[in-house]
């Protein structure tokens, strides 16, 4: 959902009782009066799922397999601002720019982030190498240096683990900070391997959802009972607050009195 100026944009998956079917709608209520208007179909005429993206002076951006775009209010007068393949990266924007990722390899597993104006200037690398998940805040861009492993499980299968730190820097590429290296790159606790997902920042603390290993017996396999995710701990739910200030970080357990 999007919400500007008292309004709500939001999908819905509506029937079309001209043919007895389902297919999504992009629709538009009135907070204020509770008035519901259809603005169109989500597919569009190249029959590509358009997706929200933000709504900045006036228009509403969008992503599709093909490009960045923007319409009116009313979803007219499409302007193309980025032509590219954007079918599932995070898109953000400052207000004034466009911040994006470009997979460096066929899995999608490490972009590089670039900049563009909100009308699609020339793009600007901002010399960022990112695992899937960075985002911005107001003040910074949050990003996590790619580190793939994947750890097998004793009875078959694998973990993955993605990144081996996390960072942020200005909106420019510039003025780089360390706010977080997980276990496995700690020579002092060999045997914890930590994966922080679905993170957001306030104030100097990040929230974040997160699965790990502690591998006791130091075999370098997931055995039984060394694996948790947080995630799926619903009698005793957790989340990971780490001080970016001073690096490190605590469990909030917020079911507990």
């Amino acid at each position: 959902m999007l919400f500007y100026d008292n309004y709500c944009y939001y999908y819905n998956y509506a029937y079309n009782s001209d043919d007895d079917s389902y297919s999504w709608k992009i629709m538009r209520v009135d907070l204020d009066t509770g008035d519901e208007g259809y603005l169109g179909d989500r597919e569009n005429e190249d029959g590509l799922l358009m997706e929200y993206l933000f709504i900045v002076g006036d228009r509403v951006y969008f992503r599709d397999a093909q490009s960045i775009f923007s319409t009116d209010l009313d979803l007219n007068d499409k302007q193309v601002h980025i032509e590219g393949r954007f079918t599932g990266e995070r898109i953000y924007t400052d207000g004034e720019n466009i911040y994006y990722g470009v997979p460096l390899d066929e899995e999608e597993e490490s972009y590089k982030l670039y900049r563009r104006g909100l009308d699609g200037s020339e793009a600007i690398d901002l010399g960022i190498i990112s695992c899937e998940g960075w985002f911005l805040t107001s003040d910074y861009i949050y990003y996590f240096n790619p580190d793939r492993f994947d750890m097998e499980y004793a009875d078959g299968g694998a973990l993955p683990f993605f990144f081996d730190a996390m960072y942020r820097c200005d909106y420019n590429g510039e003025n780089t900070e360390l706010v977080y290296e997980t276990y496995q790159k700690d020579d002092t606790i060999t045997n914890k391997y930590i994966q922080i997902i679905n993170s957001m920042v306030v104030g100097n603390y990040i929230f974040a959802y997160y699965y790990g290993v502690n591998d006791d017996n130091g075999n370098g396999l997931i055995d039984e009972d060394e694996y948790y995710d947080n995630t799926r701990n619903r009698k005793d739910f957790n989340i990971m607050r780490i001080d970016i200030i001073n690096q490190k970080y605590e469990l909030i357990y917020p079911n507990r009195e």
